[in-house]
């Protein structure tokens, strides 16, 4: 998370703008952006690669957001949702829950954190540097109304040194478990630790 102005986490827009038209070579290009597919690796572990790569390539490219989720899903989306949707299966998660954990991870996380990081990244106002624009919104929630704000001024500290991988890599782990529960809850199972499940 990048600070924008104001003492918020997120203000600004980005400068880039996707092309006139979303050819078969963007598609590629995002494609391309995936890592290869990793036999041994974790479902988790596929999962935050994929989604980190995705992440990234948002980061770089605002427009890719928008174009990845606008209807008629091109073939990168379709590629990614299929990345992502075998390690989720993986992990055991329960087919009705299957649907719920892709299109959460893709449309929402992973869309919606990409784009903000690419607005704040790519805002005028952390030029400046992206740590020293987090040490003065965390100095500013510091200063806070301690009735008013008592939550938000405990967050200052953690806001001054997090790291965006680390965080949207959290909230990768919190949705998977978060629909890992729901999915053994409606089926009246109890979840079991699958951190090592690998992908088929």
């Amino acid at each position: 998370m990048r600070a924008g102005p104001a003492g918020h986490p997120g203000c600004g827009r980005p400068p880039t703008r996707p092309p006139r038209r979303w050819s078969r070579k963007y598609d590629v290009a995002v494609v391309r952006a995936l890592p290869e597919t990793d036999a041994g690796a974790s479902a988790r572990d596929a999962i935050h690669a994929v989604t980190l790569a995705v992440y990234e390539a948002i980061e770089k490219h605002p427009w890719v957001a928008d174009q990845l989720t606008r209807p008629p899903w091109r073939s990168a989306t379709l590629q990614i949702l299929e990345r992502l949707g075998r390690p989720v299966a993986a992990l055991g998660i329960a087919a009705p829950a299957q649907f719920t954990a892709a299109s959460a991870l893709l449309l929402l996380h992973i869309v919606g954190a990409g784009r903000q990081e690419a607005i704040n990244s790519h805002s005028p106002e952390t030029h400046a540097g992206r740590q020293d624009n987090l040490d003065r919104v965390a100095a500013e929630w510091g200063q806070l109304d301690a009735a008013e704000y008592a939550f938000t001024r405990t967050m200052a500290a953690q806001l001054r040194d997090h790291d965006d991988r680390t965080e949207f890599l959290a909230g990768i782990d919190l949705i998977l478990g978060g629909v890992e529960y729901l999915g053994h809850s409606t089926a009246g199972t109890t979840p079991q630790p699958r951190a090592g499940t690998r992908v088929q």
